[in-house]
């Protein structure tokens, strides 16, 4: 089973970064970024995925950080993953964002759910 890392929290910087933090004690050194966002319909959240010693982890983008993930797509913002010490760059992930988002508008193969929750978020 891959390895999920769930954000606790996404801000806004005045540096125009949206910053996702993750748990303090996360070793975020260990990560390298692919630029490749998934979508989990099941628990309504956009997962980017990164490498962590030869295998794959998805770091989870739940419901609570689309607003902030809507104003960094509005801001064309930097995407960083931090510990509270450690931060590395999400390359891609407004590309991936816009497309997915595109993509997922009226989308029934996303489930209901999703789609909705999407289109109330960032169509609006």
């Amino acid at each position: 089973m891959r390895e999920k890392i769930y954000v606790e929290k996404a801000i806004k910087t005045e540096k125009n970064e949206v910053v996702l933090l993750v748990n303090n004690d996360f070793p975020i050194k260990e990560l390298k970024a692919t630029g490749q966002v998934l979508v989990d319909s099941t628990e309504l959240a956009f997962v980017y995925i990164v490498e962590k010693n030869e295998s794959f982890s998805y770091i989870a983008l739940s419901l609570t950080t689309w607003p902030i993930l809507k104003e960094g797509l509005e801001n064309h913002s930097e995407y960083k993953l931090s510990n509270g010490e450690e931060t590395i760059a999400l390359p891609n992930l407004h590309e991936e964002l816009l497309y997915l988002i595109d993509n997922i508008k009226g989308n029934s193969n996303y489930g209901e759910e999703m789609v909705t929750k999407v289109e109330e978020c960032f169509c609006n």
